[in-house]
């Protein structure tokens, strides 16, 4: 029996996503006994899961379009807070990013130009020896 926290590992997906795969039914799980939010997943179901979903059937280099990143994956990339990475994108020269529309827009990174800055971007000076 697999908890949620290894579900998420094994999908490389949100503890969120798997609470909601499994209050859809798409994902067979067993509620724990006097606890609300405590769900175990067989591995079995997980992996009929996962053959149904054809789940690893598209590698990552076959998408046609730019992997667009959220600012809190750039933020683990770059290794900083989500608000610098917000202050990056406003910043003039800073890194390349796109606002979706609306309300709640949200900054999303083309992954290519994450590392192109992450490639231009100035290490510290090393220590000299004197």
């Amino acid at each position: 029996m697999l908890t949620v926290s290894d579900v998420c590992r094994r999908l490389g997906q949100s503890k969120y996503t798997v609470y909601r795969l499994i209050h859809e039914r798409r994902l067979p799980a067993v509620q724990v006994s006097g606890q609300r939010h405590k769900y175990l997943v067989e591995e079995t179901a997980l992996d009929e899961y996962l053959e149904d979903q054809d789940y690893y059937a598209t590698p990552v280099a076959e998408h046609d379009g730019p992997i667009m990143l959220t600012a809190s994956e750039v933020a683990a990339i770059l290794r900083c807070s989500v608000e610098t990475v917000r202050r990056l994108a406003n910043a003039p020269n800073g890194l390349e990013a796109v606002r979706n529309p609306g309300r709640n827009s949200h900054w999303r990174f083309d992954r290519d130009a994450v590392l192109r800055y992450l490639r231009a971007r100035p290490t510290t000076a090393e220590p000299t020896a004197s």
